[in-house]
């Protein structure tokens, strides 16, 4: 129950909660689903465009509990290209504004930004841009 009882649940700009196992924690299987939802609002807001315009993703330095923002950075640029998005991902670790105007520059649809900004270490964070570059709220 522990792990399982609950999920993370989007807030403001986004989802954020300790690194670790279950629903209820930052790992990988949250980001695919997260993404895959994204994706899907993505394209019934945008339809087609949603993939051309495509996303633009960044990370901070994170690890903890075998987890990383870079490999949270990656399986969401993934499930974006297994849906036939464009997508710009940073290859190394950039500050959060980076992502509103990478996407703001591309004309992108939305961005995602990995990072917990000024919580604790052991917390990570998936932060949605809109195509404005403002945060969803």
């Amino acid at each position: 129950r522990k792990l399982l009882g609950r999920r993370l649940e989007f807030g403001t700009a986004g989802l954020r909660g300790a690194m670790g196992l279950g629903s209820c924690c930052m790992n990988d299987l949250v980001v695919l689903q997260s993404t895959q939802g994204i994706c899907a609002y993505l394209e019934s807001v945008f339809g087609s465009s949603a993939a051309t315009r495509g996303v633009c993703l960044g990370f901070d330095h994170r690890s903890a509990a075998g987890c990383s923002s870079k490999s949270f950075a990656l399986h969401a640029a993934n499930v974006f290209l297994s849906r036939g998005f464009k997508v710009w991902l940073y290859r190394d670790v950039v500050a959060t504004p980076f992502v509103p105007w990478c996407l703001e520059q591309r004309g992108c649809c939305a961005g995602v930004m990995i990072t917990a900004s000024h919580n604790p270490a052991a917390d990570n964070g998936y932060k949605v841009y809109w195509e404005n570059g403002a945060q969803i709220i």
